[in-house]
């Protein structure tokens, strides 16, 4: 009798660090409908490269011939208890304490593409995070867990903190068992949500309100209405994880590249302020924190500092008020305002740049 391939691709994924696997048929595609109305209704904000390659996540055998299996993968990156936000001081998600996790999931799933093709003779085609594939569904109904009201995949034995890695397959796997709904009516997750970007109807997150999409891929102004909500948050947002029961008794990650590590579990705002795009760039190089780019972290410090007041650092923010790029001036025009400095907010009300003016008018049209 012929040794099971999906067997051997679990023992060997095993092997590489990943905590939980499981198989699904590549057909039907498991929340097709959903991920097409979200991406319809604009929920998915300025991230166009979903919608442009919404066909190829529509259709496994357009990124490879043949596909008739989808093998997924999860790491645990559980870190024990939140940190509470202090003064002057930034949160940062967990996922984003260490290295960059799409090369640490990648390069696992790329020795595990090796040994599929050399052992098992298999075609397969590997995706992390960024690549075309409906990795939570897909997840979902390979039994690692379901999808929760956050839309995370939760699994029953490790909560939410998971990391997920797929690779589509030219040859068919037994499926495994999909996982079972636990959220119930359970709300907290929506009702803790700072911007309200969830919803319990639909079971969608509108990225447009989410912290993460705000702090991580939006590249302009954050929306004013919003700003308040995001509180500490430098980059990413925990709050709906934190608050699930399935994560209330998880210990931390055994996985030696997701040890509890601190070293940007919170971040100094007066360090991201005073820096320059080189030095913030050297500092966070191959950790997540470099996806917003220089402007994008100033940007989220200034809005923390606004929120916090904190009056130590309205010298520096002054400069920032000056800075070449609007965007940073107008982030920097409302994080003084917050603390009151007023003369400058009327300084900047003709500025050439007409955000912020904007930003500078809405300031003094509330005296």
């Amino acid at each position: 009798m012929k040794p099971d391939p999906g067997r051997l691709l679990k023992e060997r994924a095993a092997d590489l660090g990943f905590a939980i696997t499981g198989s699904a048929s590549v057909l039907p595609v498991p929340g097709a409908e959903a991920f097409t109305s979200w991406i319809e209704r604009g929920l998915h904000g300025s991230m166009d490269y979903l919608a442009q390659r919404a066909a190829d996540r529509l259709d496994p055998a357009r990124l490879l011939s043949g596909a008739r299996s989808v093998f997924m993968a999860a790491v645990n990156y559980a870190r024990g208890e939140p940190l509470s936000p202090q003064l002057g001081m930034g949160q940062v998600a967990r996922y984003a304490w260490g290295r960059d996790y799409h090369n640490i999931v990648g390069k696992r799933l790329k020795k595990l593409q090796r040994f599929a093709l050399n052992e098992l003779g298999m075609e397969t085609y590997r995706c992390v995070d960024s690549g075309p594939l409906l990795e939570r569904q897909y997840a979902a109904e390979a039994g690692l867990g379901w999808a929760g009201r956050h839309t995370l995949l939760i699994n029953p034995d490790m909560g939410s903190w998971l990391l997920l890695g797929g690779m589509i397959v030219d040859r068919e796997l037994e499926p495994d068992i999909p996982g079972t709904d636990a959220c119930g009516s359970c709300r907290l997750c929506i009702d803790a949500c700072p911007t309200q970007a969830i919803s319990f109807k639909r079971r969608e997150v509108d990225a447009r309100r989410c912290i993460s999409y705000l702090t991580i891929e939006s590249r302009v102004a954050l929306p004013r209405d919003l700003r308040a909500g995001i509180g500490s948050w430098i980059f990413g947002c925990d709050v709906c994880q934190e608050v699930c029961p399935h994560n209330r008794n998880t210990a931390c990650s055994a996985d030696p590249a997701f040890s509890p590590d601190d070293r940007n579990a919170v971040i100094s705002l007066e360090s991201v302020l005073s820096a320059s795009d080189d030095e913030l760039r050297a500092r966070f190089h191959a950790t997540p924190l470099a996806r917003p780019g220089p402007a994008g972290l100033r940007r989220n410090a200034l809005v923390v500092a606004g929120n916090q007041k904190v009056e130590g650092l309205a010298p520096l923010i002054r400069m920032l008020a000056g800075d070449a790029d609007p965007l940073i001036r107008g982030q920097a025009v409302w994080a003084l305002g917050q603390m009151g400095d007023m003369s400058t907010v009327e300084k900047l009300r003709s500025d050439p740049d007409a955000g912020v003016r904007d930003e500078a008018e809405a300031l003094l049209s509330r005296r």
